[in-house]
């Protein structure tokens, strides 16, 4: 079998697959399982991600969200970062030998819990005119046509900065009433970037399933309380995308290599080691002790990026009994929504108006 894609980390005794199409159309997407922990996986022999086109990547990226979504119903899942690719099978068990502590902690933590994604807009146009309206706003403009006469610029900056703080309070005061009702429902927040003026609230909220019905009833409560001047748009159940998705870096020999020659060192190595080994050539380097370089910053970027890769490489010595071949950096973080967001809001799909 050639590279593999990697989707997600799931609790599997055994190996099998799954009637969903991986990121090439590949079928089946399959389970490699190692000690009660699974690799949701498929074939991968096309081009890297990296050299394809952004709609090939948008629609990976749905296929990607599809397959993890189609083995969440009843079992916890760690996602795996989009993009992901390991050696083969033999690389997919060393990964889950290597990081089996983390994945089961990851996975306890997660236990019955989905993440519900929440996005509330308004009317930008609208919310405009009511201030417009406004007696503060009128007092301010006035205020500030007294104060700066004849410099129409300043005038327009100033009363512009006092729109957008007027609006921001406004925004403040819708997020603390659906936090306040929905906050108290949920195991974990994640607040997402407001990606336009038009999104109040962007939030993904870790929840235990047997809360979702009194969550969407509390969401249905702000919804009243908000008197249509906000929509909400709900989607869920996900997987946990936003609090646990699994960052995978297998860790290369020739680049391993590469990053003992930058650094000078030989034989067993240790963090110690690697981070005085750093500090030793990073300050010849700014004392230009070596033959001038033309571009010092590279020099140093170089040092940092080899310390950074054996340190990884030491960690990850300590997580596992294997030899030096079929090691990785492994993290499990929260994810950047911004990611996600495009696909999520711009495309149909289970939106469920409150």
């Amino acid at each position: 079998m050639g590279n593999l894609y990697l989707y997600a980390i799931i609790d599997a005794a055994r190996d099998g697959a799954v009637d969903a199409p991986g990121v090439d159309g590949a079928r089946p997407v399959q389970v490699l399982s190692q000690d009660g922990l699974g690799c949701l996986v498929s074939r991968h022999e096309g081009p890297a991600l990296a050299d394809t086109s952004k709609e090939v990547l948008v629609r990976r990226l749905l296929a990607h969200q599809q397959v993890v979504e189609s083995v969440m119903d009843g079992r916890a899942v760690l996602p795996v970062k989009f993009g992901t690719l390991l050696a083969g099978p033999e690389e997919a068990r060393c990964l889950l030998s290597q990081g089996r502590g983390a994945f089961l902690d990851a996975l306890a933590s997660l236990g019955n819990k989905v993440e519900m994604e929440l996005a509330a807009t308004w009317d930008r146009d609208r919310v405009l005119k009511e201030l417009g309206r406004d007696g503060e706003v009128a007092r301010a403009r006035a205020a500030i046509l007294a104060q700066h006469r004849g410099q129409p610029l300043t005038q327009q900056v100033l009363l512009g900065q006092f729109v957008k703080s007027c609006m921001d309070r406004r925004r403040a005061h819708y997020r603390e009433r659906v936090m306040s009702a929905l906050q108290p429902m949920a195991a974990a927040v994640s607040h997402n970037l407001l990606l336009s003026d038009a999104l109040v609230i962007n939030v993904a909220f870790l929840v235990e399933r047997p809360r979702l019905r009194a969550f969407d009833e509390a969401l249905r409560s702000v919804d009243q309380l908000c008197d249509s001047e906000i929509t909400f748009r709900l989607i869920g159940p996900l997987p946990p995308y936003s609090f646990a998705t699994v960052e995978v870096s297998p860790l290369r020999q020739p680049q391993l290599e590469e990053a003992r020659r930058t650094l000078d060192l030989e034989g067993p190595l240790t963090e110690g080691q690697v981070r005085r080994a750093y500090r030793r050539l990073a300050a010849r380097q700014q004392r230009d002790l070596d033959p001038p370089d033309r571009h010092p910053g590279q020099a140093l970027a170089r040092l940092r990026q080899a310390e950074e890769l054996l340190l990884r490489w030491c960690r990850a010595r300590g997580e596992t009994s294997h030899d030096s071949d079929g090691l990785f950096s492994i993290s499990i973080r929260g994810t950047r929504r911004e990611q996600i967001e495009p696909s999520r809001f711009g495309q149909p799909g289970p939106l469920l108006p409150v």
